[in-house]
Order: structure tokens, then C-alpha cells, then sequence
């Protein structure tokens, strides 16, 4: 967004340039503009008018779009937040945020999810200003900030899943094995059909060996959502670390059918047997 508009201001700023080129030039060398100069400067300057018009038409139209994917993508955050007659402007403020937060201009969209907060009268206003604002510090590798963000939150309603769930993945990016498996089965006392918590928490069982562990947590990711390919590919890389290469096989089918990338998920699976090896060899 931020290139485009550069790029924009760079079009118009050569085409004013050249609007005047002609007219200043004539003068510095006749000592007089033609009324000819003229018609084509104003012809140009009308010209540079439109391009302006036209790119910030496009501009707006693009976001009006954005907003509507949105609202569909984030539904399970945003849903209801200001969805009240008397909120429609604070409802636009939020997608404003959102499509800044979706530029990856998190220090801009921060700012302006904050001057939401004042505006929630509903948890589902709070819960979905809050959520946004842990995102942008998770996004933006602020890892402690987003802790704090996703605290606070929880302080305010504690059984949102979701949050438990993101924040296990925060503590999980800063190594912190126990806080984030107290988070994912926290996700998972409150919503038990999370699949993406009983995921992350397969995930973080298989990072410190825990295959047999985390096979379970897998297969139950896998069962609520059958086409969460990170479930399939732990599953096969968990099979794959006790020997057991049907199995393995088996979600290494499901895994790349549904997403997951080729030669990544193979390179893994091999790494693990070569690892294997070595310690059956010892």
C-alpha cells in the first residue's frame, strides 16, 4: 500500500513537470508564452487531475473490497464488534485497522485499534480490538508485548480459545515448552472442538521428543478438521520417528493432498530417519 502510494506521487509529480516544461521552457527562450503553451499546459494539468482522481477511485474501491474479505476471513474475531446501528462508524474505524493491520504496517494499525478500546461497550467489541492488537505485537516478532496483549484480554474473559491457543504459539516462538502446553490445553478446556489447539499442542509435543504424546493430539486436530494438513504432516513425521513408515506414509499422503509442501515435509521425513539411524546404530 505504502509503494503504491509512493509510486502514485512520483506519477504525479512527473507529470506536473512535465506540464510546465512546455510554457516555462518558451519563456526562457522568447521571453513570452504562446496562447498555444497554455492550452497545452491547462490540457495537461486536466490530465494530471484525472490520473489523480482515477488512482484514489481505484484506491478506495480496492478497499471496499478488502473490507468485505474481511469481514469473511476474520469473521471468528470480528463477528458481531460493532455491528450496532449506533456503531457503524466505530464498525468502518475497526476494517480501517484491519486493512492496515493486512498491509503489515503493524506500528500504524496498532494506534488505531487502540483508539477503539474506549469505544467497546460489548465483549464481542473488546474481544475483537484486543485480539487484533496481540496479532500486530506477534506479527511485528514483539513477542513480550504480545503477551502482555493477549493477558490482558484473558484477564477481561478467560475462556476465549482462541487466545489461549495464540498465546501458547507466542510462548512456543520464545521456548517456553510448559507455559505453551498449559495454553493449548486451556484452548482446549474451553472449546474442545479446537482442532488448531490440539494441534499446536501435537506440535509442541513433538518439538521435545514427545512422539507417542503427541500422536493422540494429532489424530484428534486431524478428526475435527480433516484437512489440516499441519496435523497430517506431524502425524507422519511422529510415525515416522518410532518406525512405523506405513503410518508415516499414510499421512504423508494426506498431508501433501491437502497442502503441505512437498519437498519441506520429505526433507523433514528424511532428516528424522537418517536421525533414527544413527541412534539405532549406537
Amino acid at each position: 500500500m505504502r509503494k503504491r502510494k509512493i509510486v502514485i506521487g512520483v506519477c504525479f509529480t512527473l507529470l506536473l513537470i512535465i506540464t510546465f516544461i512546455l510554457p516555462v521552457g518558451e519563456y526562457l527562450l522568447t521571453g513570452e508564452i504562446s496562447k498555444k503553451s497554455i492550452s497545452g499546459a491547462i490540457a495537461l494539468l486536466i490530465g494530471d487531475v484525472l490520473f489523480l482522481v482515477k488512482n484514489v477511485s481505484l484506491n478506495k474501491t480496492s478497499k471496499r473490497k478488502s473490507y468485505a474479505v474481511y469481514e469473511s476471513e476474520y469473521e471468528h474475531i470480528i463477528g458481531n464488534a460493532f455491528k450496532r446501528p449506533e456503531a457503524k462508524k466505530d464498525r468502518q474505524r475497526l476494517l480501517d485497522a484491519i486493512y492496515t493491520y493486512n498491509q503489515n504496517d503493524f506500528t500504524k494499525a496498532i494506534p488505531q485499534f487502540e483508539g477503539l478500546l474506549p469505544k467497546c461497550q460489548l465483549s464481542s467489541d473488546r474481544y475483537a480490538v484486543m485480539m487484533f492488537i496481540a496479532l500486530c505485537y506477534t506479527d511485528m516478532g514483539a513477542y513480550k508485548k504480545a503477551i502482555e496483549a493477549y493477558e490482558r484480554l484473558l484477564d477481561y474473559d478467560m475462556t476465549k480459545s482462541d487466545a489461549w491457543s495464540n498465546l501458547g504459539f507466542v510462548y512456543r516462538k520464545l521456548g517456553n515448552f510448559e507455559k505453551q502446553v498449559e495454553c493449548y490445553l486451556k484452548s482446549i478446556e474451553y472449546e474442545p472442538q479446537n482442532a488448531y489447539a490440539y494441534n499446536n499442542l501435537a506440535q509442541a509435543l513433538f518439538d521435545v521428543g514427545e512422539y507417542e504424546a503427541s500422536i493422540p493430539y494429532a489424530q484428534r486436530a486431524l478428526e475435527l478438521k480433516s484437512n489440516l494438513h499441519p496435523a497430517a504432516s506431524c502425524l507422519a513425521m511422529c510415525y515416522c520417528a518410532i518406525g512405523n513408515e506405513d503410518a508415516c506414509a499414510h499421512y504423508t499422503r494426506i498431508a501433501l493432498t491437502n497442502g503441505s509442501n512437498s519437498y519441506g515435509l520429505n526433507k523433514l521425513l528424511n532428516d528424522i530417519r537418517r536421525t533414527r539411524t544413527e541412534n539405532e546404530n549406537d
